[in-house]
């Protein structure tokens, strides 16, 4: 929320491979005075704090544009603590002031010439977990939910259906204008926000729920659309599929069916049956109108051009829910015996083989043994159900906390519920080696790095689709040197071309 990150989050994206953009602290605006000062004196230290992280590559000196004179001040700061780094410093809304090194956008597409100009928020709709749509338990209708500042506020109440394809919408944007595009690019964006959270909300519930994955990090649909759309450094380089929601209706349903992917042709087979040819959107959205439910496995093929099969993806009906089943999660050397450490246990409802029931939401009741501590989790109800031991699944799955203590030893976690087979996990906590009164084990130590990715590649990542020619010269009334900022001429490289042009009459700056 537009101050320095922890440590710890900036760490765990050197570790992944994730871009740190890091700001200083603001209060959305540009400001004179000690308050600036404050400010200049924030960002020295946040750079100095993180200079040798590799995921920071932006430096943020506000959530809203700072003047020219303030620009030069904070790249002297950068070039002062951080000459060799090789990151760049700039601000949001920051398209007209040319010393800034890249400039963000907040939930509307730029493109730039100039300097790289990105989304820094494309999405803040929100949207629960649990909603799948407006024809899956527990029904709830697109949109409903109280008044946000006296209004209707039907982009804070989504099902996971059209939060989704909100997603698919909004990030078209960015993809469609990317760099090989023209001269005029968008340099990409950031989703708000990755997870739940207790920031700023504005739907139905008391915390944010803007994330593809909800608090407890449990993916949402979006998660899985994102996957897709994001496979490549700029181009599409992977060609995956993606199915939108699941596959236990009623059987008088008939419903759209939504498929994600890059790919030119897609094709939907319900029982091995095809279901005809969809409706393409947005590049990545591929509709099946009017889809009969019949119980069974529904799949989707992506191919190429020639017909060669890209990649697929399925759903199948699960059948009547029968137990609980418990997983645990830990870091790779275990539960450390420190009174910190916490384990991450999924609950899920099963049918007979050990499929995910999706429409299930049964209260789990949980007894915990051993030392540990129960910390529980998040679930649509009074108080959250915060570190209560009835806990609901929803869309047929859960997760909750257990932390650990300053004795090692066997923890047994149980779980029970009306109408299923009880689950029991068990977990055993290690010692946490500590040399007169400091530790002397650190987590980060064990924990893996992604390097799946490889390097960034030094060659572009795109195939130029637009070539722009400049405009030589413009005409108007007053203010000559502003029109041609907003004219441009492009060249389609199959032949047609494509004029975009503003007419002024009179410029006002």
């Amino acid at each position: 929320m537009h101050v320095t990150p922890w440590k710890q989050d900036v760490e765990s994206c050197d570790r992944v491979g994730l871009l740190h953009a890091v700001p200083a602290g603001d209060s959305e605006k540009d400001v004179t005075g000690r308050q600036w000062e404050q400010r200049l004196e924030l960002m020295r230290d946040a750079i100095i704090y993180l200079r040798n992280n590799p995921s920071v590559i932006f430096y943020e000196c506000g959530n809203h544009r700072i003047s020219y004179e303030h620009m030069n001040e904070m790249k002297a700061i950068r070039d002062m603590y951080d000459p060799y780094g090789g990151r760049a410093i700039g601000s949001r809304e920051m398209l007209d002031i040319d010393n800034a090194e890249w400039g963000g956008e907040m939930l509307y597409i730029n493109h730039s010439s100039k300097h790289p100009m990105w989304a820094t928020e494309y999405m803040r709709n929100e949207g629960l977990r649990k909603y799948w749509d407006e024809v899956s338990y527990p029904y709830h209708k697109e949109g409903d939910g109280p008044l946000y500042r006296d209004a209707p506020a039907p982009d804070y109440n989504q099902n996971q259906d059209m939060m989704t394809i909100e997603n698919i919408r909004r990030w078209f944007d960015y993809y469609e204008a990317r760099p090989g595009t023209g001269r005029r690019v968008s340099s990409g964006g950031v989703k708000i926000i990755f997870s739940y959270s207790n920031t700023h909300y504005r739907g139905a519930e008391n915390y944010r729920r803007s994330g593809v994955v909800d608090a407890m990090r449990i993916a949402k649909d979006g998660y899985g659309a994102h996957k897709v759309m994001w496979d490549g450094w700029v181009d599409i380089e992977n060609y995956e599929t993606y199915i939108i929601g699941h596959w236990n209706y009623s059987e008088d349903v008939v419903k759209d069916i939504y498929v994600v992917s890059a790919a030119p042709k897609v094709e939907l087979y319900l029982n091995g049956r095809p279901l005809g040819t969809p409706v393409r959107e947005y590049h990545f959205l591929h509709t099946f109108k009017d889809v009969k439910f019949s119980e069974g496995t529904l799949r989707a093929v992506s191919y190429d051009e020639s017909g060669k099969e890209l990649s697929s993806y399925e759903l199948q009906t699960a059948g009547k829910p029968v137990a609980i089943r418990m997983t645990a999660m830990t870091s790779p050397v275990g539960l450390m015996a420190d009174g910190h450490d916490l384990a991450l246990v999924e609950f899920e409802v099963v049918d007979a083989q050990g499929r995910r029931c999706p429409l299930a939401n049964d209260l789990i009741s949980f007894k915990l043994e051993g030392p540990a501590e129960w910390r529980g989790g998040i679930g649509q109800g009074p108080d959250n159900y915060i570190l209560s031991k009835d806990l609901p699944v929803e869309a047929g799955v859960n997760r909750a906390f257990v932390r650990s203590t300053d004795k090692a030893g066997k923890i047994k976690l149980t779980a029970t519920a009306k109408g299923l087979k009880s689950a029991s996990i068990e977990i055993e906590s290690v010692p946490f080696d500590v040399v007169n009164g400091l530790a002397g084990t650190f987590q980060a130590d064990y924990l893996p790095s992604f390097m799946d990715k490889g390097p960034t590649p030094k060659s572009p990542s795109y195939t130029v689709s637009r070539n722009a020619v400049e405009v030589v010269s413009v005409r108007a009334g007053t203010n000559q040197g502003m029109p041609t900022r907003a004219t441009m001429i492009t060249k389609i490289p199959h032949g047609r071309t494509r004029t975009d042009v503003v007419r002024m009459d009179t410029v006002h700056t």
